[in-house]
């Protein structure tokens, strides 16, 4: 969970729940087998599911993907790749309730493959002084992602902040 928190401490999102799968396959005496070359992972679920993290009602909200821890020839994480973002993910199906259905993607090597619900959440406050009144005409737009505010428009707030 650590990892992929760290993943995403720079995005403007963040991850409300996640799936985490170590893919790997051996041969008769327990030796790892690597692909040779580009393959094809279908994950299909008897029935579909979520983590009880994400909240089922911010469908329009919620974006579904996969991201792959890929490891160095030692077996650290070397990067953490989000598949949507190089065409590697080819569809993740998922219900109304963003409960996933299927996924499938492409790889070139097996490790941990995480699938992960992101959401950004952005609250309007309304800046006020003691008494109720209206500070500035303008909004704050704050967007929380990933457990920490950043705020927009600061310079619209006066010496508040």
């Amino acid at each position: 969970e650590e990892q992929i928190q760290d993943t995403v401490k720079d995005e403007n999102y963040g991850i409300t729940g996640f799936l985490a799968y170590d893919i790997t396959f051996v041969d008769a005496e327990g030796n790892e087998v690597k692909p040779n070359g580009e393959i094809l992972v279908s994950m299909s679920y008897k029935e579909a599911i979520v983590p009880e993290t994400v909240d089922k009602e911010a469908d329009s909200e919620t974006d579904v993907t996969v991201l792959h821890f890929e490891e160095d020839e030692n077996g650290e994480v070397a990067q953490v790749v989000d598949m949507s973002e190089n065409e590697q993910l080819t569809s993740i199906q998922t219900t109304k309730d963003n409960e996933v259905e299927a996924a499938e993607f492409k790889t070139e090597s097996f490790s941990v493959f995480t699938i992960v619900w992101k959401q950004e959440a952005t609250i309007t406050a309304h800046c006020v002084d003691a008494n109720g009144e209206p500070i500035g005409e303008e909004n704050v737009e704050i967007t929380l992602f990933n457990q920490k505010w950043a705020a927009e428009k600061l310079d619209s707030v006066p010496d508040l902040l």
